[in-house]
């Protein structure tokens, strides 16, 4: 209810006149409420940074998380005004990322040059034990090749070819296998003929292991034994047929024979 101010009588506040005596009742309300009057302010955004990346394109977000990562922001305390990165914080973030990968990227080159240099470095190694050591070609199929490799060693002055038939575990002997090309130097043998064979008895063949033991440290597996009786027939450097006996002392190991130069007894003139 309002009061008339003419006549002092009360008048529904939905009436615009005063029903006793006719006045116009005014609604005196002050003045106008200063925060209806002022615009209202806009809003911050928390964000005191400026211009900001919005959440809404997810990239936010996936930088937060590799901020995250790096210990630089906690779930507690958003240093993107709860939602929102600063373009120039989500740039070099953005750059850091990218040297990141790229550094990734040029440590697994080097990691595969490396692995690639390793596995070249471990083939060669490999065929070089396979092909210098595994198939190396040593010792003679038969007793009668090798003193065909003998001859062949003598004629050619190759004391490299007369190692080959001399066994491995006694390579020690390297100077005495030398001698044997030495010894027929300036004589060409033009033919050769095996005049006899004495086999080894198992007694001097257990005496031969036994002595190979005991100077190489090394079971030597020797299956069969002989002392070649070899007649050589050769020219020297006056043109004169000269002939010479050798004694050959030779075994097989395995499949393969070998000349024991230690027991080797010649030129035999």
């Amino acid at each position: 209810m309002k009061t008339c101010k003419v006549c002092g009588a009360l008048v529904d506040d939905r009436e615009w006149n005063c029903p006793e005596c006719g006045a116009t009742m005014i609604t005196s309300s002050g003045a106008l409420s200063l925060k209806a009057a002022e615009p209202e302010k806009k809003k911050s955004s928390g964000n005191r940074m400026g211009t900001a990346v919005s959440t809404g394109s997810g990239l936010t977000d996936i930088l937060r998380a590799d901020a995250d990562d790096y210990g630089d922001y906690g779930d507690d305390d958003d240093g993107f005004g709860g939602g929102s990165m600063p373009v120039s914080l989500s740039k070099n973030l953005i750059e850091e990322e990218e040297q990141r990968k790229k550094a990734k990227a040029h440590r697994q080159l080097i990691s595969n040059i490396f692995k690639i240099v390793a596995l070249v470095v471990a083939a060669l190694i490999v065929y070089l034990f396979v092909t210098k050591v595994v198939m190396k070609d040593r010792g003679a199929s038969s007793y009668e090749q090798l003193v065909e490799i003998y001859v062949e060693a003598v004629n050619d002055g190759n004391k490299e070819l007369m190692l080959t038939i001399v066994p491995e575990f006694i390579n020690y002997r390297t100077d005495e296998a030398a001698e044997l090309v030495d010894e027929l130097d300036g004589i060409t043998i033009t033919a050769y003929d095996i005049k006899g064979k004495e086999e080894i008895s198992s007694t001097d063949m257990d005496l031969l292991r036994d002595a190979l033991k005991l100077e190489t440290g090394k079971n030597a597996n020797l299956n069969e034994g002989y002392i070649l009786d070899v007649q050589l027939t050769g020219k020297d450097e006056d043109g004169l047929t000269k002939t010479v006996g050798v004694k050959m002392e030779v075994y097989r190991v395995k499949d393969k024979w070998f000349l024991y130069p230690a027991n080797y007894e010649g030129p035999i003139f």
